[in-house]
């Protein structure tokens, strides 16, 4: 594998040898040594250095993509998140287009187990016609039914691998004012950057959500 530092030493000491090379095939030059290469020898070496040169840089250099997302912070995830979701705004399990905007914030297996709901959703659907199928109504994201219609992020807290951010939230609609605080579980995942392991439901009234997002994806216990 190639490395940075060895590109950058093979490099100068190839421009070295290339420019004594070149200059020692000038016509008439008699005060300069012999290159030990013929001009054919020379050209084919400067073509394997090019192309050396090109993979160094792929392998060293990450993607624009992927560097801007090592380099955000936890907060500013959290923010594109829960902007995303509010936008969004699914009630019961996402649908295909909204699933697209919001599959890439979560890990592996909570993207996962959605997929397994979709799938047993569309089945109960196809056995049961006319029955509602488990998942169909409420935010799945949040404590509250109606889901959040504001947010704003709090300080994040390091325990293990996992980043805690926690999420105040609040709900209007008329003369209804609703207020509660989630719990957003992060991880660092390279390449991809910050991923959600978890939503923890804070909300404190009698009917609410299952504890956590894992735990409504049958992921936890």
């Amino acid at each position: 594998m190639c490395g940075g530092g060895y590109c950058g030493m093979y490099s100068s000491a190839f421009l070295s040898l290339q420019h004594s090379c070149i200059v020692s095939l000038g016509k008439g030059n008699s005060d300069v040594p012999s290159c030990p290469m013929t001009s054919r020898l020379l050209y084919s070496l400067i073509c394997r250095w090019m192309i050396l040169g090109l993979l160094c840089s792929v392998i060293t250099s990450p993607t624009a993509g992927a560097a801007e997302q090592l380099s955000e912070s936890a907060e500013k995830f959290a923010q594109r998140f829960y902007t995303t979701l509010l936008k969004v705004k699914p009630l019961g399990l996402p649908s295909d287009a909204q699933w697209k905007k919001l599959a890439p914030f979560f890990n592996g297996q909570i993207r996962a187990a959605v997929a397994k709901s979709r799938r047993q959703e569309a089945a109960f659907v196809k056995q049961h016609p006319g029955e509602v199928p488990p998942f169909s109504d409420g935010d799945l994201f949040s404590t509250l039914f109606e889901g959040p219609t504001s947010f704003a992020v709090g300080s994040v807290k390091q325990k293990g691998d996992a980043f805690l951010v926690p999420i105040a939230l609040t709900y209007r609609q008329g003369k209804e004012h609703t207020e509660w605080t989630d719990q957003l579980v992060l991880t660092q995942e390279p390449p991809q950057g910050w991923q959600v392991n978890d939503i923890r439901f804070g909300g404190k009234w009698a009917f609410k959500s299952s504890g956590s997002l894992r735990r409504t994806l049958g992921l936890a216990k």
